[in-house]
């Protein structure tokens, strides 16, 4: 096993890096929503921000999944509306892995609200 393998994997076991870590991942995961839905829609970032009032340099940043605290509701919902599309916000129970953005099939009652 390699050095960084090692750290890594003695870092994840501490609970903090462990939620930072699982925090990123849901970043990447929403930035990867937008940058499909923008591509399916043809349009560039600096066109999308341009249509959201968003500046490109967010909406890439978002694309990245960069950035500690994430976008606003009303930053989603105004790039969502300029991809012609809707922001749906749910609350499900956290056992349900909320990581994967394609599997959204699951058993447990949620709470959806469209934006």
């Amino acid at each position: 096993m390699s050095k960084y393998r090692e750290v890594h994997d003695r870092l994840l076991q501490k609970p903090e890096v462990q939620a930072g870590y699982e925090a990123q991942a849901k970043m990447q995961a929403l930035g990867q929503l937008v940058r499909t839905a923008r591509a399916q829609a043809s349009i560039s970032q600096q066109r999308l921000a341009e249509l959201s009032g968003v500046t490109q340099s967010d909406v890439s940043r978002l694309e990245s999944g960069l950035g500690i605290k994430g976008p606003t509701l009303d930053t989603l919902r105004r790039l969502a509306h300029a991809l012609g599309m809707t922001l749906v916000v749910e609350l499900a129970p956290q056992s349900v892995s909320t990581t994967s953005v394609t599997d959204v099939s699951y058993q447990a009652a949620a709470l959806r609200v469209a934006l």
